[in-house]
């Protein structure tokens, strides 16, 4: 027989993934996005509109950034045409894709009109490099590798964002090396060692919140990471065995209490009391004074909201939708696949989280505390856009697949340990 699959299976599997596995699994996972991003894309977005308009911009201008200021100007919001309000806020800065914006500009000075198809084919290494990082993560057990990188494979609203000219798939990327650096992180050890790395990892989720909005996500992220691992992981300042299920508790309740207190001042931006944010409580006043839950599907819209706990309603929904795999315009097909999908893997990903949360076992201890720090990005993430922007598409979504991903790998593992231990004790 050529090929003993058996054998093969193996060999993916094994517990410790060397270089050459890596080095035949990154091939395959290249050539499939490669495959797709070119035979899909390249596909332009309005959000890649205003970034070819940008990198024009900042071309014309010999990269001189203060001209390019005086000369950049953000568009009004895409879903303006349905506020009825008498006020206008103040549009988005352009400094907040400056790195993504230079990016393109350099992809048009060396590429000249085949730019689209350099960019799409950076989306493909970027979601190759992000599978490669999240595969090394959850080296430490056995079938880690192939777990990981099998979701990365066939993870369809991951790849179809590839052949887009957007930043996802880059920023997908961004979201596993933040991962990866955390990891990094707590592996320090010595002083010198964690202060060079703290520094690093905060100066990276810096540089995050100039390359696209939400990258004020991984700042915030950066900040809450280094506290976790300092005192929970390492410093053992709280060795509760419910500390992990608090830490995730207090993240929760952290976020509610954001959302509720920023839904008084959506309600009457007036009580805002700086100039610094005024024209986001603007923009978040008029979203949600329509009861818009996703922008331009009006079929998931509460009714307005007559006070601040109306517009905290619309918060939390927007949470929840963050979440959801089925619009009302999708085809039959695409609804049963997404079921077919996302259904078995939200549930592995929970059983993932049951077991991060409650575990009393030592094995993966590592990945364990690495499985938390996943669980606090999704929320972080999913607070941000409930209270800005949850995407027609859902594909602001893709920046925590990196991490639902983690967190699935972990769950399966242990749902093939409970099933070994399931048939085990029948057959006693």
């Amino acid at each position: 027989m050529l090929l003993d699959v058996k054998s093969l299976v193996r060999y993916f599997t094994f517990l410790k993934p060397t270089r050459t596995k890596l080095g035949w699994i990154a091939l395959f996972l290249s050539l499939e996005f490669l495959l797709i991003a070119h035979s899909l894309g390249p596909r332009m977005s309005w959000d890649g509109l205003r970034d070819d308009t940008f990198s024009q911009i900042l071309i014309d201008t010999n990269f001189n950034l203060g001209a390019f200021s005086e000369q950049a100007r953000m568009p009004e919001p895409k879903a303006q045409s349905y506020f009825d309000r008498q006020t206008t806020p103040q549009p988005q800065s352009p400094w907040q894709y400056i790195i993504w914006i230079s990016i393109v500009a350099v992809a048009k000075l060396t590429l000249g009109q085949a730019w689209v198809y350099g960019i799409v084919t950076l989306n493909a290494l970027a979601i190759t490099l992000s599978a490669i990082l999240i595969l090394r993560l959850a080296a430490s057990f056995k079938f880690g590798s192939i777990i990981v990188g099998t979701l990365y494979a066939l993870f369809w609203d991951q790849l179809y964002f590839i052949s887009w000219i957007q930043s996802d798939s880059i920023f997908n990327l961004m979201v596993a090396m933040m991962l990866t650096a955390c990891a990094s992180l707590a592996s320090a050890n010595n002083t010198q060692a964690w202060n060079v790395r703290c520094f690093v990892l905060m100066g990276y989720a810096l540089l995050a919140t100039f390359f696209r909005p939400n990258g004020l996500v991984l700042l915030s992220f950066a900040v809450l990471a280094i506290l976790y691992i300092r005192f929970l992981m390492q410093g053992k300042f709280f060795e509760s065995r419910y500390a992990r299920l608090l830490w995730v508790a207090g993240m929760l309740a952290f976020s509610s209490i954001g959302l509720l207190t920023l839904a008084v001042f959506a309600h009457d931006p007036d009580l805002w009391p700086l100039d610094i944010g005024r024209s986001a409580i603007e923009l978040m006043h008029l979203r949600t004074g329509v009861g818009e839950v996703v922008i331009s599907r009006p079929e998931t819209f509460l009714q307005p909201p007559e006070n601040w706990l109306g517009v905290a309603a619309v918060h939390y929904t927007k949470f929840l939708y963050f979440f959801a795999f089925i619009g009302q315009d999708f085809s039959v097909f695409h609804k049963v696949a997404n079921t077919l999908w996302y259904i078995p893997f939200y549930c592995i990903v929970l059983r993932g989280i049951l077991f991060i949360l409650f575990t009393r076992e030592d094995t993966f201890n590592f990945l364990i505390h690495l499985g938390v720090l996943a669980i606090t990005m999704i929320i972080l993430f999913a607070s941000f856009h409930a209270v800005t922007l949850v995407d027609f598409e859902w594909r602001y979504r893709v920046a925590i697949y990196p991490a639902l991903i983690l967190l699935a790998a972990i769950g399966f593992r242990r749902l093939i340990l409970d099933w070994q231990s399931y048939f085990s004790g029948s057959a006693q």
